[in-house]
């Protein structure tokens, strides 16, 4: 009885106080909730999550997100009225919404899902979806498992409410996923690896990938955890990328505990790893589970809009300004300043 009452008292003393000092949470972070005015008079009834984002040419915002089962209390908020008839609410799919500039929800779309062109069956899932721009249209990274398969890299483009994925071809023992597509020079990359810092190079026609770089130094940093891949990186500049890198430390009352790691990298061959934050909780640290899973660039540069899954069951907009951002940046080994 006695350890049922402390039990909690030290999971919540831990995330008041322990959890501040191992993490940063960026003090000047903006947290946005989609369409706050309907929320008093709407019913939720799906929890969204893990979403991916991105801005399309016209400045709207797209966000590609799981759909749960679970009650919505927070986050990016799907109201009955927008929710297309013959909804089955026992099945997990994912569900593409679109916001305007002004981050008013403008339209919700449940996507069909094909992998290989074959339609995506009850046995299997897709999900960890990625939006990112190739070649001046919306790609998609995703991870697809079954009953029978291990989980394994996906890529494809939405086409209306129908997601055509295919499986990346690559030889690498099974399970695979956190493959962090980027684009430069017209040319198709993904961090395999984040650290080290590993590049692979995939032939948009075929999906064949080879190893085309590798970085080493920067695992000293952080030597005890498993750093996995979080959104695709952004161009910051013509000579800079921003990567974001998800990873979790394990407690004796919890399995899991989220930091985020942000990171600056060459644009060019072998993209070097230069600069990275410490471990940091992006807008909160009492929620145990809270991953970046998109990101995009202001079009004067001077913000950074993070898509923020929350716990598995929900998803938030926060706003942080490059500034604030490049100030908590520290060099890696021997990397240069990446802005000399």
């Amino acid at each position: 009885m006695i350890n049922l009452i402390k039990r909690p008292i030290r999971v919540l003393y831990f995330r008041l106080f322990e959890a501040p000092r191992r993490y940063i949470v960026p003090p000047l972070c903006k947290s946005r909730r989609l369409r706050p005015k309907l929320i008093p008079h709407l019913k939720y009834v799906y929890a969204v999550c893990n979403g991916g984002l991105i801005q399309d040419e016209k400045g709207d915002h797209l966000c590609l997100l799981s759909d749960q089962t679970f009650t919505v209390k927070a986050g990016l908020r799907i109201p009955r009225s927008h929710l297309p008839s013959g909804w089955d609410p026992t099945l997990k799919s994912l569900i593409l919404a679109s916001y305007d500039q002004a981050w008013f929800l403008t339209d919700v779309k449940r996507m069909s899902l094909e992998v290989d062109g074959m339609p995506v069956s009850d046995s299997e899932s897709i999900g960890d979806a990625r939006l990112f721009r190739f070649r001046d249209e919306t790609s998609v990274y995703a991870t697809g498992w079954s009953h029978n398969t291990s989980s394994w890299p996906l890529l494809g483009k939405i086409q209306g409410s129908r997601l055509s994925l295919r499986r990346l071809r690559f030889e690498a023992p099974c399970p695979q996923k956190n493959w962090m597509p980027f684009s430069e020079g017209g040319k198709l990359f993904l961090e395999y690896s984040v650290s080290p810092h590993m590049i692979l190079e995939c032939d948009p026609r075929t999906l064949a990938c080879h190893m085309v770089a590798e970085t080493k130094h920067g695992r000293h940093r952080f030597p005890n955890l498993t750093i996995h891949g979080g959104a695709p990186a952004i161009h910051l500049s013509e000579k800079v990328f921003l990567g974001c890198a998800n990873t979790q430390e394990h407690f004796w009352f919890q399995e899991r505990y989220y930091g985020t790691v942000l990171y600056l990298f060459d644009a060019t061959p072998p993209f070097a790893t230069t600069h990275s934050t410490d471990l940091l909780r992006i807008g909160s640290n009492l929620e145990r589970v809270r991953y970046i899973c998109g990101m995009i660039l202001s079009k004067d540069r001077s913000r950074i809009t993070f898509s923020v899954g929350v716990n598995d069951w929900d998803n938030c907009i926060i706003t942080m300004s490059v500034q604030e951002i490049l100030s908590l940046m520290q060099p890696i080994g021997s990397g240069r300043s990446a802005f000399d």
